[in-house]
């Protein structure tokens, strides 16, 4: 089970997800979400019925919808983040999972010079692959993590020296 906190509009939505169910503020979802390809386009299934959206990670907690013209932005934290990080506490220069997962892909090395949005890490978590991005810019300290690992929820990715 992981609990996470979404943030749409203002609006704060409890998100619950297990291996086979989904429940919003407590309430089951009968959705699939479904990848279509590598760049962030998904089915969205209920029931019957099926949407194509575009799910674009900005940051590591922040992501871009886009469904036909509309584009909606949500902030996404789970509880393990909440609970162990006081408010207020930087924690730019660390790239952390955002749930439990596979590392699929790295595509930074320990030394790079990065950019803030740079995409650092590909992490795969129910058959959703999420495009782990650089919060700030500086150069890559420590990579934690190798392709294949499975990660928990707030395991240290990698580690930034930020730029001054």
């Amino acid at each position: 089970m992981t609990l996470y906190c979404v943030v749409i509009e203002g609006k704060e939505y409890q998100v619950n997800l297990t291996d086979d169910t989904a429940t919003v503020n407590g309430l089951n979802l009968d959705v699939e979400l479904i990848s279509l390809d590598e760049n962030g386009l998904y089915l969205l299934k209920r029931g019957n019925a099926a949407i194509e959206m575009y799910i674009h990670q900005i940051s590591q907690c922040n992501l871009e919808v886009l469904i036909g013209r509309e584009k909606i932005e949500a902030s996404i934290e789970n509880n393990f983040r909440r609970s162990r990080i006081p408010q207020g506490q930087d924690t730019d220069g660390e790239l952390r999972a955002p749930m439990p997962g596979v590392v699929v892909e790295i595509l930074a090395q320990a030394g790079q010079e990065i950019s803030e949005g740079d995409v650092l890490v590909v992490l795969e978590s129910m058959k959703m692959k999420m495009q782990m991005r650089s919060s700030v810019a500086g150069q890559v300290k420590i990579i934690s993590v190798e392709p294949g690992q499975v990660v928990e929820k707030g395991s240290l990715l990698v580690e930034i020296s930020q730029s001054q």
